[in-house]
């Protein structure tokens, strides 16, 4: 993402907005991945801070010390 874009909350209007969408087509539960990379610690954090809990690692996914994290959050 480019840098001018960056914490301006764009990203977490972007998952309001589908999380809403889902709500209403009756979705109860959204799963989504990142990778452990530290390259992709924001959205780690991103999800974590706006509800989602890790349901799975899984070791070595994309490469050798890089893993795949599966989260998931309830939609009520």
């Amino acid at each position: 993402m480019h840098n001018k874009y960056q914490g301006g909350g764009h990203a977490r209007k972007l998952l309001d907005h589908i999380i809403g969408k889902l709500k209403r087509k009756g979705v109860k539960k959204l799963f989504v991945d990142t990778s452990s990379n530290e390259f992709y610690q924001k959205a780690l954090t991103l999800y974590m801070n706006n509800g989602f809990r890790i349901e799975a690692t899984i070791r070595d996914y994309y490469g050798k010390g890089e893993d795949q994290i599966i989260l998931s959050k309830q939609i009520k």
